[in-house]
């Protein structure tokens, strides 16, 4: 039997930012993964990036600043902000979000809510500029197969099970891997997202 590291790399570093908020995180050059778990209560002063940013929310809610705009942000909810925007965030419940930051040659004060478009009740997607974001939820048994011409991640929110060359493995929670096979069947997950990158 390999072990899941083979087909699976657990490539996300955790940081401490303080008591309130913890951080998984991958970063390249021209791209940033963070799943964030930040506790009720916590503040996050404004500040812009030169990045575009397309967040999600798994659980809990957070009030959302985009310079004069504010949003509810609650589970489920997704948005999409430009680069250089400012934005801050106060959290009214206990929360597990992912920030996807990456470099486009685009800029404008583009701030959109809700913009993944949903396929099936299962299935939603978003295209960004040289990237594709799927969204799947509740899902058993599920077969997703990938073109080895692109690199693939796949962010775990919990309790996730999956089927690879005939064996079972349990991911790790609140956790970022890049796939490394062809062939990957979700077994049981309520939430897990799938970040594709252009080569």
């Amino acid at each position: 039997m390999k072990n899941i590291n083979e087909y699976l790399i657990n490539i996300g570093q955790n940081k401490v930012v303080s008591d309130n908020f913890k951080k998984t995180m991958y970063s390249e050059s021209d791209f940033e993964i963070l799943l964030n778990v930040v506790s009720k209560g916590t503040l996050l002063n404004e500040h812009s990036h030169p990045s575009k940013q397309f967040g999600y929310c798994f659980e809990g809610s957070f009030e959302f600043q985009c310079n004069d705009e504010k949003f509810i942000v609650n589970e489920g909810d997704n948005y999409l902000i430009a680069g250089n925007v400012n934005h801050k965030a106060a959290f009214l419940k206990d929360i597990v979000a992912l920030d996807f930051k990456y470099k486009c040659d685009l800029f404008n004060n583009e701030i959109k809510f809700n913009c993944m478009k949903t396929f099936d009740p299962d299935f939603s997607c978003i295209s960004l500029e040289g990237y594709q974001i799927f969204l799947y939820e509740n899902i058993m048994d599920h077969t997703l197969t990938f073109d080895l011409n692109k690199r693939y991640f796949i962010l775990t929110y919990k309790d996730v099970e999956v089927e690879i060359s005939g064996e079972i493995y349990k991911t790790s929670n609140i956790s970022i891997y890049e796939i490394k096979c062809e062939k990957i069947t979700i077994k049981k997950a309520s939430k897990i997202i799938i970040i594709e990158k252009e080569r």
